[in-house]
């Protein structure tokens, strides 16, 4: 969608039903990233190329850009929704791992990088000062004991209350 970007902002600035039931969809497609974990609406909107114009429409409250947008997310809601539970209900295996792929998948697009210093330990730097080491090691160690714990935690109450 980057690809057509000026084709998407002319079609978000249109007039009578081509910008409706453009930004009817749009509406949708937020609605999907609003329900779907791993998915940033914000992102989703820069993805599709519609930030700049939802947050003109927002700023100078342009009710001819919110409402279209707003019935597409209101619809897309309560679609996405049932088609999620009955995609639970049918085949919970899948839908799980679904989902999980778009929790994964997002992490490569907000995942800031490896902390500062931290390519000089896996290189074997010598020489470096301790206080430009420690902080990147201290980084990685804390990630590494959060996931663990939230791990645990999970397990834990899923045991209690007898999900698994």
């Amino acid at each position: 969608m980057n690809l057509f970007n000026v084709t998407i902002v002319n079609l978000a600035n249109s007039t009578g039903i081509l910008q409706f039931v453009f930004l009817f969809v749009a509406g949708i497609v937020i609605a999907v990233a609003l329900i779907l974990p791993g998915i940033s609406t914000s992102f989703m909107l820069l993805a599709i190329g519609l930030y700049d114009v939802f947050i003109d429409a927002i700023s100078n409250v342009k009710l001819n850009y919110l409402i279209p947008i707003g019935l597409g997310v209101v619809f897309g809601v309560l679609t996405t929704t049932r088609i999620l539970e009955n995609s639970m209900n049918k085949k919970p295996r899948q839908t799980y791992l679904l989902i999980l792929g778009f929790v994964v998948g997002s992490v490569i697009e907000v995942f800031p990088g490896l902390p500062e210093g931290f390519d000089t330990i896996l290189s074997g730097g010598t020489g470096e000062v301790v206080s430009e080491i420690l902080p990147a090691v201290l980084e990685i160690v804390a990630s590494a004991a959060t996931l663990i714990l939230g791990y645990l935690l999970i397990r834990f109450m899923s045991k209690k209350f007898g999900d698994i």
